[in-house]
């Protein structure tokens, strides 16, 4: 607004002094017009070369004049960077913060849908090793029954017959119980002699 009444000021000053109040004086809606556009192309310009081009206000406001043409926007270079800055500042918040809303709601959303964020997932597995462990106890309680369901029956015939094991074994290898009986007595005259 100080540009504007700078610049009506100006248009007024040129007017008298061209030949009074009867002179062709421009449209101020046009000077203003141009004036505005003048400001926010001398502004874009700017940020582009400090974005762009990594330029620094000083260097711009001494040896890019011709392009930014504002006196105002040039003596303001430092104050456009810093709100340029803030700007910038404010959007990645921005986008920050659609991002976490937006996994909030895909978190919510997704145990519903049958997907699932990382807990599920996990719940998923462990729910998956369970079942695992649990037929895994199954068959080894299975094995022990039927393990034991054998020593019950080679204890069986121990407790009905008593010493028909002896027999079953004379049976299979020979009686040497006699032999045992004789090299016992032979040992016995041996160890009689020598005393």
């Amino acid at each position: 607004s100080e540009v504007a009444t700078a610049v009506s000021n100006a248009t007024a000053a040129a007017a008298a002094s061209a030949g009074g109040e009867n002179a062709m004086v421009p449209d101020t809606d046009d000077v203003m017009e141009k004036a505005d556009r003048t400001i926010i192309e001398s502004i874009v310009y700017a940020l582009r070369y400090m974005r762009g081009e990594k330029l620094e206000p000083e260097f711009i406001k001494r040896y890019r004049m011709d392009i930014v043409t504002s006196p105002a926007v040039r003596d303001n270079l430092y104050r456009i960077m810093d709100e340029d800055s803030e700007w910038e500042r404010m959007t990645e918040a921005r986008t920050k913060i659609e991002g976490v809303l937006q996994s909030f709601r895909e978190e919510e959303e997704e145990p519903a849908g049958g997907k699932g964020g990382p807990e599920v997932e996990r719940a998923a597995r462990l729910k998956e090793q369970f079942k695992v462990a649990e037929e895994k106890l199954n068959d080894t309680v299975e094995q022990e029954r039927k393990v034991q369901e054998q020593l019950d029956e080679l204890e069986k015939p121990k407790e009905k017959g008593g010493d028909d094991d002896d027999d079953d074994d004379d049976d299979l290898f020979g009686d040497d119980d006699e032999d045992d009986e004789a090299a016992k007595a032979a040992k016995e005259e041996k160890k009689q002699t020598l005393k």
